[in-house]
């Protein structure tokens, strides 16, 4: 996608499908699209658009007539959109570090030891031990998911994108972890954490325990909104559950 008017016309149209089944059952008959895009609220009150996009605006209109639905879009000022807007500059490529103090508080409240920082640096790592992206002589490796976990006590501070996966890993390795996650519901790992979670503390807000690196100032992104939430966490304890399931069938 080359342009903002096609990235913005491909959210609309991800967000048809992904909310057909929602407006189906509820029968809606009429929507209201609100963007700080002119171009794409142009053409979907037009129903016309160029070359580039006519591709896209057709699907979004063909949709919203087979769903028997009215389609209305307006124009409003980014002023006025600033939720969004930060949404989309959202920083998930991890450019940013968690604030030392906050973490080492977060330990010493849920009496956690860590052996070692999954995702860290030289100079905001928790630990002797960690694991960095970045060419360090020092870390233990650059990618964590190559080496082991067992008999670790590993605090984590994942990339968002990567937050189920490292889960994922906890619960194979079957070990204990302090994860630290922004407190995001719906996110599609929010059901293997609550399985997962042993006990867990409220951080303060993100833009307030997070700074952003080089990179991600230079781009504009901005830092994951909300709080953070600390969560001590076992795979031992989702085994221990199949096994009770188990045994009660």
């Amino acid at each position: 996608l080359k342009s903002s008017n096609q990235r913005e016309l491909t959210a609309f149209v991800c967000a048809e499908r992904r909310f057909e089944k929602q407006l189906k059952q509820e029968q809606i008959h009429s929507l209201h699209s609100q963007t700080d895009n002119t171009t794409s609220s142009y053409n979907i009150i037009r129903a016309i658009s160029s070359r580039t996009l006519a591709h896209l605006t057709d699907t979004i209109l063909r949709t919203m007539e087979q769903l028997n639905i009215q389609i209305k879009s307006t124009h409003i000022p980014r002023s006025a959109n600033k939720t969004a807007d930060s949404l989309s500059r959202l920083n998930i490529a991890d450019d940013y570090s968690l604030s030392r103090k906050t973490a080492s508080r977060a330990c010493m409240m849920m009496e956690f030891k860590p052996t070692i920082d999954i995702f860290a640096s030289r100079k905001n790592r928790l630990t002797k031990e960690y694991c960095t992206i970045n060419q360090d002589k020092k870390a233990i490796a650059r990618d964590a998911f190559s080496i082991s976990w067992a008999r670790e006590q590993t605090i984590i501070h994942p990339p968002i994108p990567l937050i189920g996966q490292y889960l994922k890993r906890l619960l194979q390795e079957r070990i204990q972890a302090l994860i630290i996650t922004p407190k995001w519901e719906g996110q599609y790992w929010q059901p293997l954490l609550q399985q997962m979670k042993g006990s867990s503390l409220n951080q303060e807000q993100a833009d307030q325990i997070l700074k952003n690196g080089t990179i991600a100032n230079r781009r504009r992104w901005v830092l994951p909104s909300g709080e953070l939430l600390a969560s001590l966490i076992s795979g031992k304890k989702v085994e221990n559950m199949e096994k009770s399931c188990s045994e009660k069938q």
